[in-house]
């Protein structure tokens, strides 16, 4: 499994009340994500940021997660990426920058 680390932008909201001059000056906000990379297709990766292990009725435990945020890549700055065992415990030399 891979987890991943990404800095990435996304829009200012604000609710308060902006000067005309603040709100011209008004940046993007840099976003940074970590998590377990459960999708990817051309256009965007999916991180899931909690594993949410359970027991079902039948004792099987399905592979199920909350908070599973995409991201578009075309937003991403920066990914690092590495590989884990079964463990959670990192894979040497699996690093991607």
């Amino acid at each position: 499994m891979k987890v991943v680390y990404v800095e990435w932008v996304d829009a200012q909201h604000t609710q308060g009340v902006l000067s005309r001059q603040e709100a011209e000056t008004e940046a993007l906000l840099l976003v940074r994500s970590a998590g377990l990379l459960v999708g990817e297709d051309e256009g965007t990766l999916r991180l899931a940021e909690d594993y949410w292990s359970h027991v079902e009725s039948d004792g099987t435990v399905p592979e199920t997660y909350r908070h599973v945020t995409t991201i578009p890549k075309i937003l991403i700055k920066r990914q690092v990426e590495w590989e884990t065992d079964n463990k959670g415990e990192k894979v040497e030399g699996a690093d991607r920058f």
